[in-house]
């Protein structure tokens, strides 16, 4: 169900690294965390299509309560120490089906995990429906897309257990920010609107190995060298070690050796027990708890042994005879 907003004036929310959690805390509030921003609907939404293809016609006000509301927007909400985002309906034209938007970067990942806990705030109203759904895009404009599953409606209903749910997005694009929103709609009915609360959001990626790229060597020797790559992503989580391995054939895994560091960037480090005039294959490596990532291979030839000169023999007016041994591994 793509939606076309190209934008109207609203503002757009600054995108937030990955994994994302935010728990709205314990007192009502009137200004959202980072990431997000309030949305006019643009017009009162009566069905889902209508809600999917609307576009928001500015910034709404972030209003903070600790009761249930009949006035339609956007509220900083708190119960029982317990805040979130509250998005209550009305009839009216201008606030009457609220919206909310978040701002993320994907990073290295090309799909998500979206979760957030979902409550009824004024469940009095035992006759009007009240719709809502998610949607993404790439982007700060363009069509949206409704994410499967996500689009629900409250009917006849005066109360609700307070319900985690959880959708997955796959096919995005690796390091592009993207936009989500909470879009809702107000179905025919009678009596007072309802509300709905937002809190435990949460949008995670899943692990994956390490990326690394670029190896290097320098500093080559008869018996070390000096080798080292760059770890360009963490693959979502903590780094355990980093290093590099060798061996004479390619995508050498054995002879690994952690350099220290746990983070990303390039590193470097010293590694000796070489053979002489051999040549390596190597490649640096980074864990975390999804597995060892690797670099590309890289290659180097150790320095040949010098020979081993001797006493001359020999010796008459006119020359020498000069001695020396030829070393095992390498040529003169």
């Amino acid at each position: 169900f793509p939606s076309h907003d190209t934008g109207w004036g609203q503002s757009n929310p600054t995108a937030q690294s990955l994994p994302y959690s935010q728990n709205f805390g314990t007192s009502s509030f009137t200004n959202l965390p980072s990431g997000w921003v309030a949305w006019l609907p643009g017009g009162n939404r009566t069905t889902q299509a209508a809600a999917e293809g609307a576009s928001p016609s500015g910034d709404d006000t972030l209003t903070a309560t600790t009761t249930s509301q009949s006035t339609g927007g956007v509220y900083g909400y708190a119960a029982s120490s317990d805040a979130r985002i509250y998005l209550q309906q009305s009839s009216n034209a201008t606030r009457g089906t609220p919206t909310v938007a978040f701002a993320f970067n994907t990073g290295s990942a090309t799909s998500v995990t979206i979760s957030y806990d979902l409550s009824l705030i004024n469940g009095g109203a035992s006759t009007q429906d009240y719709g809502h759904a998610l949607q993404y895009r790439a982007g700060t404009s363009g069509s949206f897309t409704t994410i499967t599953g996500s689009a629900m409606t409250f009917g006849a209903v005066t109360s609700y257990t307070t319900t985690t749910r959880s959708f997955t997005v796959t096919g995005l694009t690796s390091n592009t920010d993207y936009q989500l929103r909470i879009i809702t709609w107000r179905p025919s009915g009678s009596s007072s609107s309802k509300g709905i609360g937002i809190d435990n959001f949460s949008i995670t990626a899943p692990v994956v190995a390490p990326t690394l790229t670029t190896p290097t060597v320098t500093s080559i020797s008869t018996t070390s060298a000096t080798l080292g790559a760059d770890v360009t992503a963490n693959g979502g989580a903590t780094l355990t070690s980093r290093g590099t391995v060798w061996g004479t054939t390619a995508a050498p895994t054995g002879n690994s050796l952690a350099e220290g560091g746990t983070t990303t960037g390039t590193f470097t480090h010293s590694r000796t027990g070489l053979t002489a005039n051999t040549a390596y294959v190597f490649r640096g490596y980074a864990v975390n708890s999804a597995g060892t990532g690797y670099s590309a291979d890289g290659s180097f030839t150790t320095l040949p042994l010098p020979p081993t000169v001797g006493s001359g023999s020999s010796a008459t007016t006119s020359g020498f005879t000069a001695n020396w041994s030829h070393p095992t591994m390498g040529s003169a």
